[in-house]
Protein backbone atom coordinates (compact mmCIF):
# COMPACT_ATOMS: atom_id res chain seq x y z
CA UNK A 1 0.00 0.00 0.00
CA UNK A 2 1.46 3.61 -0.94
CA UNK A 3 1.70 6.07 1.90
CA UNK A 4 -0.98 8.11 0.02
CA UNK A 5 -3.07 5.83 0.01
CA UNK A 6 -2.58 4.50 3.72
CA UNK A 7 -2.90 8.24 4.37
CA UNK A 8 -6.71 8.59 3.17
CA UNK A 9 -7.40 5.42 4.87
CA UNK A 10 -5.93 7.23 8.05
CA UNK A 11 -8.09 10.32 7.45
CA UNK A 12 -11.23 8.36 7.07
CA UNK A 13 -10.37 5.84 10.52
CA UNK A 14 -7.37 7.61 12.71
CA UNK A 15 -7.36 4.52 15.04
CA UNK A 16 -4.36 2.96 13.86
CA UNK A 17 -2.59 6.59 14.70
CA UNK A 18 -3.40 6.40 18.52
CA UNK A 19 -3.24 2.41 19.14
CA UNK A 20 0.69 2.64 20.27
CA UNK A 21 -0.16 4.65 23.43
CA UNK A 22 -2.42 2.88 25.00
CA UNK A 23 0.03 -0.17 24.56
CA UNK A 24 2.84 1.57 25.81
CA UNK A 25 0.57 2.70 28.99
CA UNK A 26 -0.57 -1.20 29.72
CA UNK A 27 3.02 -1.83 29.44
CA UNK A 28 6.19 -2.12 32.09
CA UNK A 29 5.78 -1.65 35.29
CA UNK A 30 3.96 1.11 37.58
CA UNK A 31 6.38 3.58 37.76
CA UNK A 32 6.26 6.90 35.63
CA UNK A 33 5.89 6.18 32.01
CA UNK A 34 8.16 9.19 31.07
CA UNK A 35 10.21 9.63 34.16
CA UNK A 36 9.68 11.56 37.13
CA UNK A 37 11.33 15.01 35.91
CA UNK A 38 9.40 17.16 33.40
CA UNK A 39 10.56 18.79 30.57
CA UNK A 40 12.92 21.55 31.62
CA UNK A 41 11.18 24.50 30.14
CA UNK A 42 7.85 23.17 32.09
CA UNK A 43 8.77 25.25 35.70
CA UNK A 44 10.13 28.51 34.58
CA UNK A 45 6.83 28.85 32.34
CA UNK A 46 4.28 28.10 34.89
CA UNK A 47 6.02 30.43 37.35
CA UNK A 48 5.70 33.03 34.64
CA UNK A 49 2.18 32.33 33.17
CA UNK A 50 0.12 30.31 35.56
CA UNK A 51 -2.09 32.52 37.27
CA UNK A 52 -2.72 31.36 41.26
CA UNK A 53 -5.52 28.77 41.77
CA UNK A 54 -5.99 28.86 38.19
CA UNK A 55 -8.45 25.93 36.69
CA UNK A 56 -6.41 23.80 34.86
CA UNK A 57 -6.44 21.09 32.57
CA UNK A 58 -3.89 18.89 30.80
CA UNK A 59 -4.25 18.09 27.44
CA UNK A 60 -2.77 15.02 26.20
CA UNK A 61 -1.98 14.11 30.09
CA UNK A 62 -1.16 10.74 30.07
CA UNK A 63 0.18 9.35 33.25
CA UNK A 64 0.15 13.44 34.44
CA UNK A 65 3.45 13.60 35.31
CA UNK A 66 3.66 17.34 34.13
CA UNK A 67 0.35 18.25 35.56
CA UNK A 68 0.11 16.33 38.90
CA UNK A 69 2.22 18.48 40.95
CA UNK A 70 -0.16 21.62 40.15
CA UNK A 71 -3.34 19.52 41.74
CA UNK A 72 -0.97 19.18 44.66
CA UNK A 73 -0.77 23.07 44.91
CA UNK A 74 -4.27 23.19 44.91
CA UNK A 75 -4.81 23.80 41.10
CA UNK A 76 -8.51 22.03 40.08
CA UNK A 77 -7.32 19.70 38.03
CA UNK A 78 -8.98 18.01 34.56
CA UNK A 79 -6.76 15.29 32.59
CA UNK A 80 -7.65 14.54 29.17
CA UNK A 81 -5.80 11.83 26.79
CA UNK A 82 -6.60 9.69 24.20
CA UNK A 83 -5.21 6.63 26.37
CA UNK A 84 -7.73 4.95 28.75
CA UNK A 85 -4.89 2.83 30.79
CA UNK A 86 -2.27 6.36 30.62
CA UNK A 87 -5.52 7.93 32.47
CA UNK A 88 -5.58 5.29 35.41
CA UNK A 89 -2.10 5.18 35.61
CA UNK A 90 -2.51 9.18 36.50
CA UNK A 91 -5.30 8.22 38.73
CA UNK A 92 -3.47 5.72 40.81
CA UNK A 93 -0.13 8.75 41.22
CA UNK A 94 -2.96 10.98 42.39
CA UNK A 95 -3.92 8.68 45.14
CA UNK A 96 -0.65 7.73 45.80
CA UNK A 97 0.23 11.87 46.34
CA UNK A 98 -3.27 12.41 48.43
CA UNK A 99 -4.49 14.67 45.84
CA UNK A 100 -8.25 16.12 47.55
CA UNK A 101 -10.17 16.02 45.49
CA UNK A 102 -8.88 14.09 42.94
CA UNK A 103 -8.19 15.51 39.39
CA UNK A 104 -11.11 15.23 36.73
CA UNK A 105 -10.36 12.17 34.03
CA UNK A 106 -11.56 12.26 30.26
CA UNK A 107 -11.06 9.67 27.77
CA UNK A 108 -11.21 11.86 24.57
CA UNK A 109 -9.21 12.49 21.60
CA UNK A 110 -8.16 16.21 21.78
CA UNK A 111 -9.96 17.64 18.19
CA UNK A 112 -12.75 15.98 19.73
CA UNK A 113 -13.62 17.23 23.62
CA UNK A 114 -16.30 16.42 25.43
CA UNK A 115 -15.98 19.19 27.60
CA UNK A 116 -17.75 22.06 28.52
CA UNK A 117 -16.61 25.75 26.76
CA UNK A 118 -14.80 28.36 28.58
CA UNK A 119 -14.18 26.57 31.91
CA UNK A 120 -10.39 26.86 32.27
CA UNK A 121 -7.91 29.61 33.01
CA UNK A 122 -4.94 27.58 32.09
CA UNK A 123 -4.02 24.89 29.41
CA UNK A 124 -0.90 22.56 28.88
CA UNK A 125 -0.48 20.15 25.99
CA UNK A 126 3.10 19.16 26.52
CA UNK A 127 4.07 16.79 24.01
CA UNK A 128 0.82 16.03 22.84
CA UNK A 129 -0.28 18.28 19.70
CA UNK A 130 2.60 16.73 17.24
CA UNK A 131 0.05 13.48 17.52
CA UNK A 132 -2.79 14.84 16.90
CA UNK A 133 -3.89 14.72 13.19
CA UNK A 134 -6.03 17.84 12.76
CA UNK A 135 -3.93 20.05 15.42
CA UNK A 136 -6.02 23.07 14.14
CA UNK A 137 -9.03 21.24 15.12
CA UNK A 138 -7.30 20.30 18.51
CA UNK A 139 -6.07 23.74 19.13
CA UNK A 140 -9.82 25.15 18.00
CA UNK A 141 -11.54 22.53 20.90
CA UNK A 142 -8.91 23.51 23.28
CA UNK A 143 -9.13 27.62 23.28
CA UNK A 144 -13.10 26.73 23.22
CA UNK A 145 -13.01 25.29 26.73
CA UNK A 146 -10.34 28.53 27.74
CA UNK A 147 -11.63 31.55 29.64
CA UNK A 148 -10.77 34.59 27.60
CA UNK A 149 -7.52 35.49 28.22
CA UNK A 150 -7.20 31.88 29.08
CA UNK A 151 -3.05 30.73 28.08
CA UNK A 152 -2.06 27.80 26.76
CA UNK A 153 1.11 26.39 27.70
CA UNK A 154 1.78 23.85 24.11
CA UNK A 155 5.48 22.45 22.45
CA UNK A 156 5.18 21.38 19.04
CA UNK A 157 8.64 19.02 17.77
CA UNK A 158 10.91 20.49 14.98
CA UNK A 159 12.85 18.41 12.45
CA UNK A 160 15.83 18.74 14.90
CA UNK A 161 14.00 16.12 17.07
CA UNK A 162 16.22 12.65 17.55
CA UNK A 163 12.66 11.00 16.56
CA UNK A 164 12.28 13.09 12.82
CA UNK A 165 12.35 10.20 10.35
CA UNK A 166 11.25 7.62 13.11
CA UNK A 167 8.92 4.94 11.11
CA UNK A 168 7.15 5.25 8.22
CA UNK A 169 6.37 8.63 6.46
CA UNK A 170 2.76 9.37 5.96
CA UNK A 171 3.27 12.94 4.28
CA UNK A 172 5.08 15.59 4.49
CA UNK A 173 6.20 15.93 8.02
CA UNK A 174 4.46 13.40 9.42
CA UNK A 175 5.55 9.70 9.95
CA UNK A 176 3.86 6.60 11.57
CA UNK A 177 6.02 5.05 14.63
CA UNK A 178 4.65 1.92 16.52
CA UNK A 179 1.08 2.59 15.92
CA UNK A 180 1.97 6.63 16.82
CA UNK A 181 1.50 9.62 14.72
CA UNK A 182 4.56 11.89 15.28
CA UNK A 183 4.46 15.45 13.09
CA UNK A 184 7.34 17.77 13.06
CA UNK A 185 7.03 21.76 12.73
CA UNK A 186 8.87 25.16 11.58
CA UNK A 187 7.08 28.27 13.53
CA UNK A 188 6.30 29.04 9.95
CA UNK A 189 4.03 26.02 10.03
CA UNK A 190 2.97 25.72 12.85
CA UNK A 191 1.72 29.63 13.86
CA UNK A 192 -1.08 29.78 10.91
CA UNK A 193 -2.69 27.24 12.74
CA UNK A 194 -3.33 29.72 15.62
CA UNK A 195 -5.36 32.34 13.58
CA UNK A 196 -8.77 33.53 15.41
CA UNK A 197 -7.77 31.66 18.06
CA UNK A 198 -4.62 32.34 20.38
CA UNK A 199 -2.18 35.42 20.16
CA UNK A 200 1.45 34.23 20.73
CA UNK A 201 2.52 35.61 24.21
CA UNK A 202 6.24 33.78 24.23
CA UNK A 203 8.11 31.70 21.87
CA UNK A 204 11.14 29.59 22.70
CA UNK A 205 13.33 26.74 20.25
CA UNK A 206 14.14 24.41 23.30
CA UNK A 207 16.54 20.83 23.02
CA UNK A 208 16.29 18.55 26.10
CA UNK A 209 18.30 15.30 27.29
CA UNK A 210 15.54 12.74 28.16
CA UNK A 211 16.13 9.31 29.86
CA UNK A 212 14.85 6.20 28.19
CA UNK A 213 11.07 5.11 28.27
CA UNK A 214 10.84 1.38 27.04
CA UNK A 215 9.86 -0.72 25.10
CA UNK A 216 8.74 2.76 23.32
CA UNK A 217 12.00 4.52 22.94
CA UNK A 218 14.88 2.29 24.90
CA UNK A 219 17.76 4.72 24.89
CA UNK A 220 18.37 7.80 26.06
CA UNK A 221 17.61 11.01 23.26
CA UNK A 222 17.04 14.41 22.43
CA UNK A 223 13.97 16.33 21.78
CA UNK A 224 13.70 19.39 20.36
CA UNK A 225 10.74 21.85 20.26
CA UNK A 226 9.32 25.31 19.81
CA UNK A 227 7.44 25.93 23.13
CA UNK A 228 4.94 28.51 23.15
CA UNK A 229 2.42 30.11 25.51
CA UNK A 230 -0.64 31.38 23.85
CA UNK A 231 -3.43 33.40 24.95
CA UNK A 232 -7.06 33.01 23.96
CA UNK A 233 -8.59 35.99 21.58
Amino acid sequence: MSSLNKTVELVCGNEPLYLGWEDYYRSGDEKSAWGNDAPPFLDERLVQYLPPKAKVVDFGAGDARNSLPLGAAGHPLTLVDISAAGLERARRRAIELGLQPLPTLVTASLDQLPLASEQFEFALCIDALPQVYRPQQALKEMARTLVHGGRLLVNVFTPADCAYGEGERLNGRSFLFKNTLFSFFEDAEFTPLLSGLFTVCDCQQVSWQDPPHPPFRPYPHTHDALVYVLQKI
